[in-house]
This record gives structure tokens, C-alpha cells and sequence, in this order.
């Protein structure tokens, strides 16, 4: 009697595929929040998360791991029309946010929303959300990014 093994090919995606991906799936939020146990009484945290299937998500994490982008993984529930089990995908380590987002050329996109992310990024990783004026930039950017204007400054 011959047992028969089936494993799972996890496919992987090239760096420019990517870079598509992460531009038009990948989205990056902004929390700001209040807490009276920090000096400056707030809270931030920037972090980018990605919905899809198993399959989806094991490629794309398995595709940023090859850049040393290390994600947490987990799986939540769609419930509606179509009952299925969604995969999701998070990052949230600024590092990380760092090395994702120089993966990303300069190009234009859509409202600017890169050049956002990019300088949110870099408040938060040189510590400068931590003074009034860097914490009120971080604010001027989350704004500009959730009604999409078009003027960056």
C-alpha cells in the first residue's frame, strides 16, 4: 500500500509584481490616539494591511520575506454574501514599513497617497511624532490622506 503526499506549492512574486501589489492592495493607516501615559498624551502607530485568500497571502508573504520584510499573518471571517474565510496580512514595525516602502520607485500615484505614507513614515522613524510640531505634521498627513487632496506640501 503506497501513501501518496500532496503538498502545497506556495507561489512567489518577482519584485516588480511586487511593487504592483503593494501600490494597488496594500493599504496604510494612520492611528493617533489619545493616552495620557505618553509625555506628548498621544498615541500613534502606522501600520499597512493586506485581505486575499491563503494562497494570496502566503505568496505575498513568502515574496517580502525574500527582502527580509517579516509580517504577522491571520485569518478572519467575511461574513455576507459570499461566507468565506479571508486571510490578512499586517505589518507594523517601522523598520519594516521602512524597508517596504523604499522597495516602491518614485512614481506618481493617486492623490499623492505615497508621498504621504513615505513622509508619515519618516516622522515616525526619526522620533519626530514625538514633539507637538512632528506630532501635528502626522495629523496634517493623516487628514490629507483620508480626504485625498491633491497638494502636498
Amino acid at each position: 500500500m503506497s501513501t501518496w503526499v500532496i503538498m502545497r506549492v506556495v507561489q512567489m512574486y518577482g519584485k516588480d509584481m511586487l511593487i504592483g501589489i503593494v501600490l494597488s492592495h496594500f493599504n496604510f493607516y494612520i492611528d493617533i490616539s489619545l493616552d495620557t501615559s505618553r509625555k506628548i498624551g498621544y498615541k500613534t502607530r502606522i501600520y499597512t494591511k493586506v485581505y486575499g485568500s491563503r494562497e494570496f497571502v502566503e505568496a505575498i508573504d513568502r515574496s517580502l520575506q525574500q527582502h527580509g520584510i517579516y509580517s504577522k499573518r491571520s485569518l478572519s471571517y467575511c461574513y455576507g454574501n459570499t461566507r468565506r474565510n479571508t486571510y490578512s496580512l499586517t505589518i507594523s514595525k517601522i523598520d519594516l514599513l521602512s524597508k517596504l516602502i523604499s522597495l516602491i520607485p518614485n512614481i506618481p500615484n493617486r492623490n499623492n497617497d505615497l508621498e504621504l505614507t513615505r513622509e508619515a513614515i519618516s516622522l515616525v522613524s526619526k522620533k519626530a511624532h514625538l514633539t507637538w510640531k512632528g506630532l501635528q505634521r502626522l495629523m496634517m498627513i493623516k487628514e490629507m490622506k483620508a480626504h485625498g487632496f491633491n497638494d502636498y506640501e
